[in-house]
């Protein structure tokens, strides 16, 4: 299973960029990367276009950064350029503004989408769509379409 991160984004309501905010001395992306790796290889992280990501410490897992395939065009667009870039069947998707993520939930998940194209948790019954797995394939599939068809939000 492949871990995708999403780092771009405008971070209107945070006020600045999510994936360099610092939290007790490391960025948050760095808090992300670090469980994601431990259950995911390889990495991807998605960038906006010309976001300068903080430098990030030594992985377990390869990591790949790629940019949005369309700049400013939200969630969906971050999320093709993604899963885009992943060769394996399966992909772990997170923000990179969840610093307390834990592998036993991203475990819990993989085993969840068994017979199934994605898992994804529910909230107070909102859907988590970025915290979930997703076959690629026909996740590709499905985000594509949404995009063709105007759709930008998650």
């Amino acid at each position: 299973m492949a871990g995708v991160v999403l780092a771009g984004g405008k971070s209107t309501r945070f006020g600045r960029d999510k994936a360099s905010a610092i939290l007790r001395g490391r960025p948050l992306l760095q808090f992300v990367a670090d469980t994601v790796t431990m259950v995911c290889s390889p990495l991807v992280v998605v960038r906006a276009h010309g976001q300068a990501l903080p430098a990030l410490a030594w992985s377990p897992s390869p990591i790949v950064v790629v940019e949005d395939f369309a700049e400013a065009e939200g969630p969906v667009a971050g999320l093709i350029a993604g899963l885009r870039a992943v060769r394996e069947p399966l992909a772990f998707v997170t923000s990179c503004d969840a610093p307390l993520l834990r592998t036993a939930l991203m475990e819990g998940l993989r085993e969840a989408v068994a017979g199934f194209e994605a898992a994804i948790p529910e909230v107070e019954g909102r859907r988590q769509p970025l915290v979930a797995v997703y076959r690629v394939a026909p996740a590709l599939r499905a985000l594509e379409t949404a995009y063709s068809a105007g759709e930008r939000k998650l």
